[in-house]
């Protein structure tokens, strides 16, 4: 749950009652755009929980420790997602920002960046399935007037430029 109070943003684990569990992020920046993904990213079978922000995207634990945080350059996150991109048991982080597409492991490296070129082309939102039955996902991701259709290594597979859909 993310709170804000007077430009300063807590991201954290609460109790049923309410109460404050654990702060996993805080933050005194004064940023818009917020995104939010749980899922398991590690051997535990408890799940993580997966902030991003202007600049950064962290890493925390179901107790709300923070496990790890990176620089990865986006501007304005609008939505965080997981989804299945490697070999590797663990789900891959997808953040969809105006500077594009970021995949990252569940370590936080950069798998890839993705964008169609324009600035500022918002790359969400996105929507992730394995289409082609390969075992992996694909990225549907919408930029301002079309529509992409990626492979799990970014490749475009398809374009559909939104003014056609009537």
């Amino acid at each position: 749950i993310a709170t804000s109070t007077d430009f300063i943003q807590d991201v954290g684990l609460f109790a049923a009652d309410g109460s404050l569990i654990d702060v996993c992020w805080h933050s005194e920046l004064n940023w818009s755009a917020t995104a939010y993904a749980v899922g398991n990213l590690d051997d535990d079978p408890e799940g993580e929980f997966v902030a991003a922000g202007t600049g950064y995207v962290a890493l925390c634990d179901s107790d709300g420790t923070q496990i790890a945080s990176k620089d990865v350059g986006t501007l304005q996150p609008a939505m965080v997602g997981l989804a299945e991109l490697d070999a590797d048991p663990y789900p891959e982080i997808l953040v969809g920002d105006p500077a594009g597409l970021f995949a990252l492991e569940h370590d936080l490296q950069l798998l890839w960046h993705w964008t169609n070129g324009e600035v500022n082309a918002f790359h969400v939102p996105f929507s992730v399935a394995d289409l082609d039955g390969d075992g992996y996902h694909d990225i549907m991701v919408r930029c301002w007037d079309d529509l992409y259709l990626l492979d799990r290594h970014s490749a475009i597979i398809a374009t559909l430029e939104t003014a056609d859909c009537h």
